[in-house]
């Protein structure tokens, strides 16, 4: 049997709203009126290696992405696995780079992220299990409990999907690859360096960090 090409397309989506939450609701609806396969979520603030897609597709994953550093000083990456309630960062070293290991998480930012397009059908399908219409709004900012904080979108987002039985991975390998615009380009490897200091800043500050 001879091999049959596959036509590979390709459509950018770009919002422009002064709403996060709103951006991201609105550029999942355009991916799924254009009938895509999947989403790649890039953060225009973030660097990254030219082959990441590749790498992320062949990770096979419904949902796969990238642990990045914080735009803090010290700075710190934004993975994190739920223990009870309670958050505790996931750390993107060397180590586990070199190993190209891949890590099951809670959530972790969007700055880098493949989302199969299947996972809509599944939100769809718990949403109907949960006797609503629709599983909209996949973001938004809730308050924390306290009052005081808020959760990112993309936590609410992920819990969603987790909420779905969906598991979510990192990649560590090209993690450590990718970059977060700031004053000055942070990566991985500054949130190893300023580990200890990050953990202080935490001890101190009164608006818990997720």
């Amino acid at each position: 049997m001879g091999k049959e090409l596959v036509q590979i397309e390709f459509e950018t989506f770009i919002v422009s709203c002064s709403l996060l939450p709103e951006s991201r609701n609105r550029l999942v609806a355009e991916a799924l009126h254009w009938e895509a396969d999947y989403m790649l979520w890039m953060d225009a603030d973030h660097v990254f290696p030219c082959d990441a897609l590749l790498r992320l597709l062949g990770r096979s994953k419904l949902v796969v992405g990238c642990n990045y550093a914080r735009r803090f000083s010290p700075t710190s990456p934004t993975a994190s696995i739920l223990t009870g309630d309670k958050p505790d960062l996931v750390w993107t070293t060397k180590e586990k780079a070199d190993a190209n290991e891949i890590e099951e998480v809670s959530h972790f930012g969007l700055g880098l992220c493949l989302v199969d397009m299947r996972v809509y059908d599944l939100l769809d399908q718990k949403a109907s299990e949960d006797g609503k219409k629709h599983f909209w709004p996949l973001f938004t900012i809730p308050a924390k409990p306290d009052g005081i904080g808020c959760i990112g979108e993309d936590v609410h987002y992920f819990r969603l999907i987790k909420e779905a039985g969906i598991p979510v991975y990192i990649d560590h390998g090209l993690s450590w690859e990718v970059g977060h615009l700031s004053d000055c380009i942070l990566t991985n490897a500054h949130a190893e360096i300023q580990k200890d200091q990050w953990l202080e800043f935490c001890k101190q500050d009164k608006f818990k960090r997720d």
